[in-house]
C-alpha cells in the first residue's frame, strides 16, 4: 500500500495454535543512533493515545513496526476481519509514519510531536 508518501508494506502472520492473525507494518526507515531515544518517547506517546493496535520499538536499532493482533477464537476468520486489520493498520501506519521520520531527520523535536498529539 502506499500512504500520503512512504510506501506502507503489511505482513499477515496467522497463528492458528493461538487462534490469532496479526498485521504487522515495519517503517521504511529506523531511527538513527542520536534519534533513538526520541523514538522511545514518540512511540509511547503514540501508543497511548491508539485504540486498537501498537507500535513497537527497537531501541537497538532504531526500528519502529506496527502491530495489530485479533483473536479468531471461537470464531472464523472473514472478509469482515482482514478489512478492519487493513483499514485500522493503514490509517494508523498513515497517520505516523510521517511524524516518526520527521523526528529521525531532526524536522520535528519530540516536544512538537507531544504537543502535536496532546493537541
Amino acid at each position: 500500500m502506499k500512504g500520503d508518501d512512504l510506501p506502507i508494506e503489511f505482513i499477515m502472520v496467522v497463528r492458528p495454535k493461538n487462534q490469532v492473525v496479526q498485521f504487522i507494518s515495519s517503517l521504511p526507515f529506523n531511527m538513527p543512533e542520536d534519534k533513538r531515544v526520541d523514538g522511545a518517547i514518540a512511540v509511547c506517546v503514540a501508543n497511548y493515545g491508539l485504540v486498537d493496535g501498537s507500535f513497537d520499538y527497537d531501541l537497538r536499532d532504531g526500528e519502529i513496526r506496527f502491530r495489530l493482533t485479533c483473536s479468531y477464537r471461537e470464531s472464523t476468520l472473514s472478509e469482515e476481519l482482514f478489512n478492519y486489520m487493513i483499514m485500522v493498520s493503514a490509517s494508523t501506519v498513515d497517520n505516523y509514519n510521517d511524524k516518526f521520520f520527521m523526528i529521525a531527520k531532526g524536522m520535528m523535536t519530540v516536544q512538537q510531536f507531544i504537543e502535536q498529539e496532546n493537541s
